[in-house]
C-alpha cells in the first residue's frame, strides 16, 4: 500500500498532484505496462488527476499505474507530501502477487 499526505494544496491537475490510471490495479501482471498507459492516453476518461486540499491523504495499491510530478515547481510552487509504503512481508515484490 502507498499512503500520500499532501502538505500543499493541489487545487487544479496543473498543480503537480499523483496521476493514476483508473483501474489499472486490477489489470493481470502479464499485460505490457506501456500498452496500458497508451490505451489511457487514447481513453483520457482513466486518467484522473488528484486534486485535494492540504492534509488530505490518497491511498493505494502499489500495483495501480501512478506518476508524481518530477519535483520541480508547478503554478510556482512546490508539491510537498508524506509518503509511506506498507507491504506485508509474504510478498515479495508488489508486481507478483495476488490481491
Amino acid at each position: 500500500m502507498k499512503c500520500l499526505t499532501n502538505l500543499t494544496d493541489l487545487d487544479c491537475p496543473e498543480d503537480g498532484g499523483t496521476t493514476v490510471i483508473a483501474g489499472s490495479h486490477k489489470v493481470h501482471n502479464t499485460v505490457d505496462r506501456e500498452a496500458m498507459v497508451l490505451a489511457a492516453l487514447e481513453d483520457p476518461s482513466l486518467i484522473h488527476h488528484v486534486v485535494a486540499p492540504a492534509g488530505s491523504t490518497l491511498v493505494f495499491f502499489e500495483s495501480l499505474l501512478h506518476s508524481g510530478g518530477s519535483g520541480l515547481t508547478y503554478n510556482g510552487k512546490e508539491r510537498i507530501l508524506i509518503l509511506c509504503s506498507f507491504l506485508p512481508t509474504m510478498y515479495q515484490a508488489w508486481n507478483d502477487y495476488e490481491p
